[in-house]
């Protein structure tokens, strides 16, 4: 019986890493999570679309490392206010087991106690395909004139 509960429990300590990858069937289908995810401040849904080891590199701020440090700058921004963010142009190129993706997109932060602030940007984010599907390895983003 013991060594059942210990399997059990073993089990149920593997499903939350289990349901972290999120991979996609197309790398352009990440637009479309950042928007739910964005609107509903769901910081896990994002993080899971990166790669246990991926960056973004964000201008002028140091490299954000690894899915879990993803996680908490975006669970930080949500916690700032409300969150949207809309995609303009998606262009995606790759073959195989890579991919690159160039969005703009156009985000807007309503803070509780405050005015809206919007900012423009666009993003070059670089795919690789995985067991689970496209994950994003690598997120560059600038602001957009």
């Amino acid at each position: 019986m013991r060594l059942l509960l210990i399997v059990f429990a073993t089990l149920l300590s593997l499903l939350p890493g289990l349901a972290q990858a999120q991979g996609l069937e197309d790398p352009r289908d990440a637009a479309k999570v950042f928007v739910e995810a964005t609107a509903t401040g769901d910081a896990d849904a994002i993080a899971n679309l990166y790669a246990p080891n991926a960056l973004i590199l964000a201008p002028g701020a140091p490299i954000i490392a690894g899915r879990n440090n993803i996680r908490q700058v975006f669970a930080n921004n949500f916690a700032r206010g409300q969150n949207a963010i809309e995609f303009g142009s998606i262009q995606a190129d790759g073959a195989g087991t890579r991919a690159i993706v160039l969005w703009d997109w156009v985000s807007t932060l309503t803070p509780a106690d405050g005015q809206p602030v919007q900012t423009k940007g666009r993003s070059l984010v670089y795919f690789v395909r995985a067991d689970e599907g496209w994950l994003i390895s690598a997120d560059m983003f600038q602001a957009a004139p």
